[in-house]
């Protein structure tokens, strides 16, 4: 059960937290209900003594009956509130509680965590009933990383989107990846009849999450702007270490000043989606893909720039972001 409560004119709702973690809590709950009872009853026994006959009286009868009309109620009054505050399923706080204001509707901002939309539809629709304990951990650990990406970038400020180990170009191209890695999801491990509700929701995700992804900029960015508008660092006759400092703070500077046309920015969406067609269909050259990725987001975020000291910070910068990516699609693809 959902439980719903009202404070200071917000709604607080209990999250799902994910399929394998409903299953620990109810073995959890269960052990403690069986020892609780197993308690309670060693208890009448010493106090009555054995034979003891024990009834529930009418009352309390009547009042057990009534805890499934209760949790009706509260399940139609979570139905009714979602209905009134209807938003897209992937704006909301995504972690331990998601707080929707009474007065405006608005979701205020919590740790993002996305999978979970993705998993309580499998859940409700039955995609676990099935599975061991480490096929749903598996299944909703692939959730986690394909999503894991996007999930930071969804700041509401550009201040909350600095601190994303994603750069401004790598952040299009792990949501390219993402989305893409969804639909293979849903092609390669959900059974076709939840097929349409899950496509349904990436499209959802892709609608809630394009506007963070277009304007996302990390700390790194931010730093290569700002160090742009400034004279390169000339200084004569310095030591190893500040000279290699200058050359950073170029690299640093004509990165800053790269610039893109739309025409060149459609075009190179256009260029990763070829890649990620290429390889749910070449999956044994997955490696060789990637390193094709990594090379056109380069080439792309240097500008065309070829300098040495250029291409390397931007290998620095955006080599992790390279890596999960490729970590995600080779379980996706095993």
């Amino acid at each position: 059960m959902v439980n719903i409560q009202t404070s200071s004119g917000f709604i607080a709702e209990t999250s799902f937290e994910g399929a394998y973690e409903k299953r620990a809590v109810k073995r959890d709950s269960q052990a403690a209900a069986k020892a609780y009872k197993q308690a309670e009853k060693t208890s009448v026994q010493e106090h009555l003594g054995e034979g003891v006959s024990i009834t529930i009286s009418p009352e309390s009868q009547e009042f057990i009956s009534g805890v499934e009309e209760r949790k009706v109620a509260q399940r139609a009054e979570k139905e009714a509130l979602r209905e009134q505050y209807a938003t897209n399923p992937f704006a909301y706080s995504g972690n331990a509680l998601s707080l929707t204001s009474l007065e405006t509707g608005e979701r205020v901002a919590q740790e993002p965590a996305q999978w979970r939309v993705f998993s309580e539809s499998l859940y409700k629709h039955g995609f676990y009933d099935n599975m061991s304990d480490e096929e749903v951990e598996k299944m909703e650990g692939m959730l986690k990383s394909i999503t894991s990406g996007t999930d930071s970038i969804s700041g509401l400020t550009d201040s909350e989107r600095s601190y994303s180990a994603l750069s401004h170009e790598a952040a299009k191209l792990e949501f390219i990846s993402s989305v893409n890695a969804l639909h293979y999801f849903a092609d390669n491990y959900v059974p076709e009849g939840m097929q349409g509700a899950f496509r349904d929701l990436i499209k959802s995700y892709e609608d809630y999450n394009k506007e963070s992804v277009a304007k996302h900029k990390n700390a790194d960015d931010l730093y290569s702007e700002a160090m742009a508008k400034i004279s390169a660092p000339n200084a004569y006759n310095a030591d190893a270490v500040v000279k290699k400092a200058q050359e950073q703070t170029v690299a640093s500077q004509a990165i800053g000043k790269v610039k893109h046309t739309d025409e060149e920015e459609a075009k190179q969406m256009q260029d990763y989606q070829t890649l990620f067609d290429r390889l749910t269909v070449q999956k044994d050259s997955a490696g060789s893909i990637f390193n094709v990725l990594q090379d056109t987001l380069i080439n792309y975020a240097a500008g065309g720039n070829k300098n040495a000291d250029v291409l390397a910070l931007l290998h620095t910068r955006n080599d992790g972001s390279i890596n999960h990516m490729a970590d995600y699609w080779t379980k996706l693809l095993m």
